[in-house]
C-alpha cells in the first residue's frame, strides 16, 4: 500500500500485493449484484458467515475466488466511490510491473484522485446528500463481507500470503476512503448524513495478518492489545513494517496488559557506557552539597564543567542562577540509570552535554538535571531523598526543556522522517510504556523535546492528512496516554463538575486511562506519580512504606478533595485492597486492561461519579439482595420476583472464571444465614461485586435508603430467562431486586 507514508527504515516485512483479476472484470453495474453478474452467489453458513457459491456448490476453485473479490472490493470499490463523485478512474493507474515480470497492485496515485475529490462541485446540500447515501451503502457492502466472509480466511499452502494481502489492501483501502470522504464532507458542511461509528470498522482477525510476530523478540502480547485497541487496520500494518531493533528484551514474561521487558532488578542493574567495550571512568556528584538546596525547597542542578582534560561535576541551585536546566526523561532499562552512586560513566555525560548544546541557541550551556546524579541514593542528613523524591514535580514544571531520551528513538533519525512515522515510533517506545515517564512528560508539556539521532524535536498535538488514517490514529493515541494537561483539561461529555481544588471531576478519568499499560519497578512509587500528576500534596505519602499503605493514603486524599471516581472502579478487575472501607480500591491503577479502560470511561460518561467517603464508596447502581441459608459451590443461581433468574459465578484477577480459594471461603461463611447482594453498574449487567449486608440496616450517611455493604469478591452474572432446567446441581434462591439508582456505600 504505497500511498500510505514513506518509512526511513523498514524491517523488510513490507509486502506487495499481486494482482489475481483482469483490471477490467468489474463492469460499472450495481455494486452489491457483482458477483451475481459472474455467475456467484453470497450465501451464508450456519455461523451467519459469507460463503461464495456456484452454480448452487462451495466451489473449491481458490484463484477464481480470490480474482473475483479482488474484482468487486478492490478495483469496484474504487471505481464506484469515484464514478458516483464524477471522477473517472483508470484501474491501470493501480497496477504496477515489477522486474521479475508480475503484476502487483499500486495505490501511488491514490492522493492525486482524492485531490479530485476535494475539487469536486458536488458537495452541496442536496447533491452530496445523493452522493452520500450511495458511496455509504457501497462501504457497508463491502465492510459487511470482508468482516464476515469465510469463503477465503480459512485457505492455507500456497495462497495464504495473497489472502493475507487481499484482505488487507481492501481493508486499507476502505478506511483511506471512508477517512478522506469524511474529512471532505465534515469541509463541505455535510456531517448530518455521517455515520457516527467507522463503517469500515476492524476485523478481530486482520491484526493477526499485520505481521505483528510476537515470536520474533519485537512485540509483545500487552503492546498488540493496547495498538489494538485505538490503532484500525492501515496503522497497525505500518506499524508491523517499522524497523525496530532488538535491544535485548525479554518479552516472555509479558502479558495481556502489561510489558514486564523493561522491569529493573537494582541487585544487578549496572549503568551501561554508550558502547559495548567502553570502559571510561565513572563521574559522581557530591550529593551532600544538594542537602542545603534541598532543605530550601530548591532544585539542585549539576553543571558538566572540564577543566584541564578532565570533567568535574558542580552542583547548582537552579533558582536564582541566569542559566535554565534541561530536565533528563529517560527508561533506566536503556541504562542511564544507577543503583550504586549517584554517578554517570564520561561517556554518557559528553552525550547529554552534547545534547543540551544542541537545544541552546546562545552561548550560555543550560544546566542539567537527571535523577541518576541529583535524586541522592543515600539519605546523607535526615532525609534529603524524600526531598527530592518530593519535588519531581516542580522539576519538570520549571524545567525549560524536558529532553526525552529513549533507545528506540535514538537509532532513528528526524530529518526527512515523516511526521506520522516520528509519533508512531513514539507510541511504540519503552518511554510510552513506564510510569515515571507519563508524569514527567505531562508536566513537560510543550517543553518536552524527543531526542532523535540527528535532532531533538517538539511534536504536533494533531496531523491533518486526506490520504492516510495514520495520522489521525497516532494523535489520538498520545493525546490519551500522554494528556498535555491532566490536571486540567477535560474529556468531552463527560461529567465536568468541579472538586474541592476546582478541578473537573474528568482528571482523574484522564489519569486512570493514561495509567494502561504502564509499568514500574517499584509499585510503591505509582502513588507517589500518580498523586502529583493531579496536584496533590505527596509529602505524606513519600514515609508511607507499603504499596497499600501508599495507596490508602493516596485515596485518602481524594477523598478530602472530593474528587468523583468513576463507577466502574469498583468493578474493574486486578487484586483489590484487603483493608477494612477500601476493599472497593485497586491495589494498583496500573493493572488495568482495555477493557476495564473502556468501562470506566462509559460509566464516567453515562453516570454521576461515585463518592469516596471514610466508610468506602457511595455510589448508585442495580442490584440484588438475597439470603443464604447453606453454602454454595462453584456457582449460585438467584430467583427474582419477575421471573428472571441469573448465574453468579466468580470472576478471578485474571478476569477469567475461577473457583478460588476465597470464594470456597465464602461459601462456607454463607452457613451463618448471613444477609448477601450482588451490586451492578447496569441493570442486567454481566460484571458485579458480591457483598454482604450484615447488619440487614442502612447507613445514614446523605440518605436513609442507603446500604452499607462490605465487598467481598468480584462476579460475573449471567441472565437467562429460558427456565431453570439443564444446570446441573446449581442451588437456586430467591432474591429481591433493588432499584436501579440504589444508593449503596461499598467497603
Amino acid at each position: 500500500m504505497d500511498h500510505l507514508p514513506p518509512i526511513t527504515k523498514s524491517n523488510g516485512t513490507s509486502r506487495y500485493v499481486p494482482l489475481l483479476c483482469s483490471v477490467g472484470d468489474f463492469d460499472s453495474g450495481e455494486f452489491a449484484t457483482f458477483p451475481d453478474r459472474l455467475g456467484w452467489a453470497v450465501s451464508r453458513d450456519r455461523m451467519g458467515n459469507f460463503i461464495l457459491t456456484r452454480d448452487g456448490v462451495h466451489s473449491q476453485d481458490l484463484p477464481a475466488k480470490l480474482a473475483l473479490v479482488q474484482a468487486w472490493l478492490f478495483f469496484g470499490l474504487l471505481q464506484e466511490t469515484f464514478s458516483t463523485c464524477g471522477v473517472e478512474v483508470l484501474p491501470d493507474n493501480f497496477v504496477r510491473q515489477e522486474h521479475d515480470g508480475t503484476s502487483v497492485i499500486s495505490t501511488t496515485c491514490l492522493p492525486a484522485y482524492i485531490e479530485k475529490l476535494r475539487a469536486c462541485s458536488l458537495w452541496t446540500i442536496q447533491s452530496g446528500q445523493r452522493v452520500i447515501e450511495r458511496i455509504l451503502h457501497c462501504f457497508r457492502t463491502g465492510s459487511h463481507f470482508i468482516q464476515h466472509e469465510n469463503t477465503i480466511s480459512g485457505v492455507g499452502g500456497k495462497y495464504l500470503t495473497s489472502v493475507d494481502s487481499l484482505i488487507l489492501s481492501i481493508q486499507i483501502l476502505g478506511e483511506t476512503l471512508e477517512h478522506a470522504l469524511k474529512m471532505i464532507w465534515t469541509t463541505a458542511g455535510l456531517t448530518k448524513s455521517l455515520p457516527a461509528q467507522k463503517i469500515w470498522s476492524m476485523k478481530s482477525v486482520v491484526p493477526n495478518r499485520t505481521g505483528m510476530d510476537v515470536r520474533r523478540g519485537v512485540w509483545c502480547t500487552s503492546e498488540k492489545n493496547m495498538l489494538s485497541g485505538l490503532f484500525d487496520t492501515t496503522t497497525l500494518y505500518y506499524a508491523s513494517i517499522l524497523y525496530r531493533p532488538k535491544i535485548g528484551l525479554d518479552h516472555s514474561k509479558c502479558g495481556h496488559n502489561h510489558c514486564m521487558a523493561r522491569q529493573i532488578d537494582n541487585t544487578v542493574y549496572r549503568t551501561k557506557h554508550i558502547n559495548e567495550g567502553c570502559h571510561c571512568e565513572h563521574i559522581a556528584v557530591d550529593t551532600s552539597l544538594m542537602v542545603p538546596i534541598l532543605e530550601r525547597g530548591h532544585i539542585p542542578c549539576v553543571d558538566i564543567v572540564e577543566l584541564e582534560g578532565h570533567v568535574e561535576l558542580r552542583v547548582v541551585d537552579s533558582v536564582g542562577e541566569v542559566r535554565d536546566y534541561v530536565a533528563i526523561s529517560h527508561v533506566w532499562s536503556d541504562g542511564l540509570g544507577n543503583a550504586q552512586n549517584n554517578s554517570l560513566p564520561l561517556c554518557q555525560l559528553n552525550r547529554l552535554s552534547a545534547y543540551i548544546a544542541s537545544l541552546t541557541h546562545t552561548s550560555t550551556k543550560s544546566l542539567l538535571w537527571i535523577d541518576t546524579l541529583c535524586v541522592p541514593l543515600v539519605r546523607v542528613i535526615r532525609r534529603d531523598r524524600d526531598l527530592a523524591l518530593a519535588l519531581l514535580g516542580d522539576v519538570y514544571e520549571k524545567a525549560s526543556i524536558v529532553l526525552v531520551l529513549d533507545d528506540g528513538l535514538l537509532r532513528i533519525p528526524s530529518r526527512n522522517t515523516s511526521m506520522e512515522e516520528k509519533l508512531l515510533r513514539l507510541c511504540l517506545s519503552g518511554w510510552m510504556r513506564r510510569l515515571w515517564t507519563l508524569k514527567e512528560g505531562v508536566l513537560g508539556g510543550s517543553r518536552t523535546r524527543f531526542q532523535f539521532l540527528d535532532e531533538a524535536v517538539g511534536l504536533p498535538s494533531t496531523i491533518t492528512s486526506y490520504y492516510s488514517t495514520i495520522g489521525c490514529n497516532v494523535t489520538a493515541f498520545v493525546q490519551r496516554y500522554l494528556p498535555t494537561h491532566i490536571k486540567l483539561q477535560a474529556q468531552p461529555l463527560v461529567n465536568t463538575a468541579l472538586d474541592a481544588k476546582g478541578r473537573p471531576n474528568a482528571a482523574i478519568m484522564n489519569l486512570l486511562i493514561a495509567l494502561q499499560y504502564r509499568t514500574t519497578s517499584r509499585l510503591t512509587d505509582e502513588t507517589l506519580c500518580t498523586a502529583s500528576l493531579i496536584g496533590e500534596d505527596v509529602d505524606t505519602l513519600v514515609p508511607l512504606a507499603s504499596p497499600e499503605a501508599k495507596m490508602v493514603g493516596f485515596i485518602s486524599l481524594l477523598r478530602k478533595s472530593n474528587v468523583g471516581m468513576p463507577l466502574h472502579i469498583l468493578f474493574c478487575g486486578g487484586e483489590k485492597l484487603q483493608i477494612d472501607n477500601f476493599r472497593w480500591a485497586p491495589k494498583s491503577f496500573l493493572q488495568m486492561g482495555t477493557v476495564d479502560g473502556q468501562w470506566l470511561f462509559d460509566s464516567f460518561e453515562k453516570s454521576a461519579a461515585a463518592q469516596i467517603v471514610e466508610n468506602g464508596l457511595v455510589c448508585r447502581c442495580a442490584g440484588f439482595t438475597f439470603d443464604m441459608n447453606g453454602t454454595w459451590g462453584d456457582r449460585l443461581g438467584i430467583r427474582l420476583q419477575n421471573e428472571a433468574w441469573c448465574r453468579v459465578m466468580p470472576r478471578s484477577d485474571k478476569d477469567s472464571i475461577e473457583v478460588t480459594e476465597d470464594w470456597k471461603e465464602i461459601g462456607l461463611k454463607s452457613s451463618l444465614k448471613s444477609r448477601m447482594a450482588v451490586v451492578l453498574s447496569t441493570e442486567f449487567d454481566l460484571f458485579g461485586v458480591l457483598v454482604s449486608t450484615p447488619d440487614h440496616s442502612t447507613l445514614d450517611l446523605t440518605s436513609s435508603s442507603m446500604i452499607k455493604a462490605d465487598i467481598l469478591c468480584r462476579v460475573y452474572v449471567f441472565w437467562d430467562n429460558v427456565g431453570e432446567e439443564g444446570h446441573g446441581n446449581i442451588v437456586f434462591l430467591d432474591g429481591t431486586r433493588r432499584p436501579d439508582d440504589q444508593l449503596w456505600c461499598i467497603g
